[in-house]
């Protein structure tokens, strides 16, 4: 049985009730919850090379370059009236996406709150799908897709979700994926679906269970291109979806086929 100022008759005798009042009050007050920044606020120039990219999955170099190319406001403002930097939300954003952490772990590295860390990084994320996201819904709003970079043997005809037909000729893509080995000379893109695991919701949770992956999980389908770059992204999908599933959901087999041809 724990300690009280009841069952002490000598502390009785002494202290007034309004003083047991005052120490019951203190002593049963919740500490406040506080974080503890291991090296202050994140400097980058700090950081060694090799940590820098296990972190952030970018060199240093290209983080200032990254900065430029997504607009990154030079600060951003947190919903809590906190005033960070525009490279060191960046950086935020790119270590929460680098899979798996916690906004604890995040306090620790960067010095903040972890509901000022949250706020960052869903402002900066806001603030890319605003003005980017329209190069992930399809795959015709990207400039560099043109046809000096298709192979000299190949014609690819592809007709999207919305009847948008573009054909690409000489396509350098198709030559790399034939150099690999490929047998095919006109295959330029790879067709893909992944799973995020999710924790497990209140409803349908038959819905986003995977029976692949033993647990809930939200799926997205890429298109990726042979130099890396995902060109169209559809999704989310209930994590039950087969791949073919969510194929068919994105381009309608039927009504808009993908036809390759060799010239």
């Amino acid at each position: 049985m724990p300690y009280s100022v009841l069952h002490d008759p000598l502390l009785l005798d002494t202290l007034t009730w309004c003083e047991i009042e005052e120490i019951y009050f203190l002593v049963s007050q919740p500490e406040p919850y506080c974080f503890t920044a291991q090296y202050g606020l994140l400097d980058v120039a700090s950081i060694k090379r090799r940590k820098f990219v296990e972190l952030f999955r970018f060199e240093r170099d290209d983080i200032c370059e990254l900065l430029t190319t997504l607009n990154i406001p030079d600060d951003v403002i947190s919903a809590q009236r906190v005033r960070v930097s525009g490279m060191e939300a960046l950086c935020m954003t790119l270590r929460r996406l680098a899979y798996p952490n916690r906004l604890c772990e995040l306090e620790v590295e960067f010095g903040r709150h972890g509901t000022v860390i949250c706020s960052v990084v869903n402002k900066v994320l806001s603030h890319i799908e605003y003005y980017f996201a329209h190069l992930l819904s399809d795959m015709n709003n990207h400039d560099w897709m043109t046809p000096s970079r298709m192979h000299e043997f190949a014609e690819v005809r592809v007709h999207f979700r919305w009847c948008a037909e573009c054909t690409f000729s000489n396509v350098r893509f198709s030559q790399a994926v034939h150099a690999r080995g490929a047998p095919l000379r006109s295959c330029w893109g790879f067709i893909d679906g992944t799973a995020r695991r999710i924790c497990r919701p209140t409803m349908e949770q038959q819905e986003f269970f995977s029976g692949h992956k033993r647990f809930h999980v939200v799926k997205y389908q890429a298109v990726m291109c042979a130099n890396g770059i995902i060109c169209e992204l559809d999704g989310p999908y209930k994590g039950r979806r087969h791949d073919a599933g969510m194929l068919f959901d994105s381009i309608d087999c039927l009504v808009l086929p993908i036809r390759v041809q060799k010239v």
